[in-house]
Order: C-alpha cells, then structure tokens, then sequence
C-alpha cells in the first residue's frame, strides 16, 4: 500500500495539471481614441486564431489598463467566472516602463504602493482583485522582435540606402531610460548593419509641440550629412507621420533647415496594424514558454 501512495500521487497531480484551465491575457495601455485602439482590440480574433494549436490554454482576450473596456478587472473577474486557474499576462508595452513595472503590477495586486494606487484611484483605474494566480510576462523588447520589426518598415521607406539616414524617434520612460537607451542604440546598430545605411540614431520625444522642439536639432545633424532623412516611430499604434502632420513638421524643418534638397520622410506605420501577425507569433511563443515552465 505504502508503495502505491507515491504513484497514486503522482497520478492525481498529473491530471490535475492537464484539467488545469490557463488563460492568456494581453494587457496594452488603452486610449479614448478609436484609432489608436483598435489595432489593439482587433488583434484578440486573430491572436485566438494563431494559439487554436497551444491546448495549455483555454482562454484568450485582450484587456485595457486605463480610459476603456474591457479593462483588466473586468477580463480577470471573467477569468473567474470561467474557471480560469492561472493567468499568463504580457504587458504590450515597447519596453519597460512605470505602467508595465508600476501601475499594472499594483492594478493586479503584485504591488502595493500607497502612492500609486491612490493617483490610478483618481484616474477611476478599477482593480483586478482576485485569488488567480498571475504571472507577468516580458514587454515588446525581449529578444529581437523590435530590432526585426523597425528593420521591416525602414526597408519599406529605403530607396537609396548610402544616401540616407534613420531617426527612430520614441516616447521613452526616464525610470527606465538606460535600458531604453540601450535598446534603441540596438535597433539603430540592427538597421546599419542590414541596410547599408551608415547614419542611424534615435530620440526620445515627447507628445505635442515639445516634439518639434526635441526633434530638429537631431533633423539639423543628419541633414548635413544626408539629403534623405527616414523618421520611423518607436510607437505600438501611433506613427511619426501622424504626429508630423499634427504638428506641421514639414512647415518648421522648412523654416529650420533651408535646404531645397532635403527630403524628411515620416513612417505612416507604428508596430500595429502593419505587424499583427508577427506580434501574434511573439505572443504565441512566450505563452509556450510559460506553459512548458509552469507544467
């Protein structure tokens, strides 16, 4: 009898984990602006689509951190009206930042700053508050999905490589900014070695008029060096295009740089919807890796 407990055990567990129900919930940051989130709702069809195949999980849906449903608390209460035993959630934020590090961890109960949660209290933020495990999982910037996605929309803007240059431009997080330094020196790195392009670099930029302000002395350098400048946004849904025209980019480098033969081309593509399928496939595969770890 001794002998068999062991097993009998092992058996219980066993089919206990293969009953268990994981759910897989993709958190971004949410916006009032219909254009600006619906690339992110309309990617739950297509990610429910691309993990059909992955059977550790039985559910799948994305949730906002703020300004509109479904918000995290509502996805995680019907997590539990499903019967979900675990939650994979990954924070579709570029890289690090206080709302993937800070405000989703206290949203979900990881993290208990006072301070915080009473600014997300005034923001209405509703917490997600409930006995489901929850595992974070990484941002955007692990491994090299942003190196070979940047690289994607400057081949798509490049018509003469030795006669051009690359300014990535990115909102940024100051809590973060050497990490966020370092990843967009790599993306930069990335480009001039695939493309040929010898002149890349990139800069933190503010929304609004600060980003005129932030971007032409950057404009100014490149142009004495090339006569065909590619702006590409470091964004999830936003694009340096729209911004540019926003702010009528094209009016101040005019005035700022005089030069007839200068030509500043603004990406009209941020991550989302241009590569849905391969932000798909990155989600994909570090679900599979949470499910193999947490077997």
């Amino acid at each position: 009898m001794k002998k068999t407990m062991p097993l009998l055990a092992l058996c219980v567990a066993s089919v206990m984990n293969v009953s268990a129900r994981k759910a897989l919930v993709v958190i971004a940051h949410g916006s009032p602006m219909e254009q600006w989130r619906k690339p992110v709702l309309d990617l739950e069809p297509q990610l429910r689509q691309v993990m059909s195949d992955v059977q550790d999980i039985s559910y799948v849906r994305v949730a906002m951190m703020e300004f509109t449903e479904p918000t995290i608390a509502t996805v995680v209460a019907d997590c539990e009206k499903e019967a979900i035993d675990s939650i994979f959630a990954i924070p579709l934020f570029i890289a690090p930042s206080g709302h993937s590090e800070v405000d989703i961890p206290n949203i979900i109960g990881h993290k208990y700053d006072p301070k915080v949660v009473a600014e997300l209290e005034e923001e209405q933020t509703r917490f997600a508050r409930s006995r489901i495990p929850i595992v974070l999982g990484p941002t955007l910037s692990y491994d090299d999905f942003l190196e070979r996605t940047m690289l994607e929309r400057v081949r798509e803007m490049s018509t003469n490589a030795p006669g051009e240059a690359v300014l990535l431009v990115s909102h940024g997080d100051r809590q973060f900014v050497g990490y966020w330094s370092q990843k967009m020196q790599q993306i930069c790195d990335h480009i001039k070695r695939e493309t040929g392009i010898e002149t890349a670099d990139y800069k933190f930029v503010a929304m609004g008029y600060k980003m005129v302000r932030e971007m032409m002395p950057a404009l100014k350098k490149m142009a004495q060096q090339k006569k065909r400048i590619l702006v590409q946004g470091v964004y999830l849904t936003s694009s340096a295009k729209e911004m540019a025209d926003m702010l009528d980019m094209e009016a101040v480098q005019q005035q700022e740089i005089p030069d007839p033969e200068l030509k500043v081309v603004y990406s009209d593509k941020g991550i989302l919807p241009a590569s849905s399928r391969e932000v798909c496939e990155w989600i994909k595969l570090r679900t599979q890796e949470w499910c193999k770890a947490s077997r």
